[in-house]
């Protein structure tokens, strides 16, 4: 007869079931808390590496809307040249036609 204690099998049952289907001590697992760790290692990296995507992703969106902010600078700069060259262009239409 068999005795367990606190819910886990008695030291016999374990070495009688070990000679009848001859487990060894490789096949059990050396303990379930270093599983969980393991699988939460397994997820902590996945995690990490998806993070390093995203930092990456971020950082060149971050530059692109700098770059945007450089066109939209020198647009701003052509179209005040472009305003400039207009107001003079008018002055002396103005100034052909009054004159007539």
């Amino acid at each position: 007869m068999f005795v367990r204690v606190a819910g886990r099998p008695s030291f016999r049952l374990v070495q009688t079931l070990r000679k009848r289907h001859r487990i060894d001590m490789a096949d059990e697992p050396i303990n379930p808390v270093i599983e969980h760790l393991k699988t939460f290692q397994a997820g902590q990296d996945n995690i990490t590496r998806i993070l390093f995507d995203l930092t990456e992703r971020v950082a060149s969106v971050e530059t692109k809307v700098a770059h945007v902010g450089v066109d939209v600078a020198r647009i701003d700069g052509r179209l005040d040249s472009i305003e400039r060259r207009l107001d003079r262009i008018e002055k002396r239409i103005n100034l052909l036609f009054s004159g007539d």
